[in-house]
């Protein structure tokens, strides 16, 4: 004889997994309450194109730095290969 559900169980999973698709869609529904803060960036380059941005805050006794580097080995020169891997 072949094995089947209650009908209770199969309400019970189809319940359980309506639940779950509308927990899951939640985050989409979420909207940020208002747009990020402005902050006031200077932008300057040094004379050898070495671009920096700093915000200032006054309150913070910190610093903190990062560093992005534009190239790749498209920028490479024959010859001179496997340098910008070192970065």
């Amino acid at each position: 004889m072949p094995y089947r559900r209650s009908s209770r169980s199969s309400s019970s999973l189809s319940l359980a997994s309506l639940l779950c698709l509308f927990l899951l869609g939640l985050p989409i529904l979420a909207t940020p309450s208002s747009a990020p803060p402005k902050l006031p960036v200077e932008e300057f380059e040094l004379p050898n194109g070495m671009r920096f941005l700093l915000v200032r805050r006054p309150g913070a006794p910190m610093v903190v730095a990062g560093w992005a580097v534009r190239t790749g080995s498209g920028d490479e020169r024959p010859g001179r290969t496997g340098i910008s891997h070192l970065l």
